[in-house]
């Protein structure tokens, strides 16, 4: 006998790109492998039947998908130094950098074990958006020069 899967409870969104503004982050883990990955949370700003809500992306820091997080801050108009350790300081400090920016994030429904969910599988940034340079963590003012 089949059964249900859990109900999910994040809103599911047609198949569109939407333009949306970071909200937050948080550092998670997946439920199955345990796997650290970052949570993103942010609200659709267009299309307009969708204004105000949120949607939740959720990027795995594994190796072989870190990819995707690298796009994400990067259609944020972000500018980062590649091999920025994702454990550290700086890294969490990148990611609060996105917070109010904007970006276009392509959805396409997927299932995943029974259940319908977002993907968002591309990213565009906002070309009316002015980039801005990420410096790292700033030296303290004690360090000798």
């Amino acid at each position: 006998m089949a059964r249900l899967p859990e109900p999910g409870n994040t809103p599911i969104f047609p198949d569109a790109t939407y333009k949306v503004r970071i909200v937050s982050h948080e550092r998670t883990e997946s439920k199955t492998k345990r796997t650290p990955q970052i949570k993103w949370k942010a609200e659709i700003l267009e299309p307009k039947e969708h204004e105000g809500r949120h949607i939740i992306l959720f990027t795995v820091l594994s190796e072989a998908a870190l990819w995707k997080v690298s796009n994400l801050i990067s259609s944020c108009g972000i500018e980062f130094p590649k091999d920025l350790d994702t454990d550290s300081t700086a890294f969490d400090n990148l990611c609060e950098m996105t917070y109010g920016r904007v970006s276009y994030w392509m959805n396409k429904q997927r299932e995943y074990q029974g259940t319908l969910q977002n993907d968002i599988i591309a990213f565009q940034g906002d070309p009316h958006q002015d980039p801005i340079k990420f410096v790292g963590e700033a030296e303290p003012e004690w360090l000798d020069k």
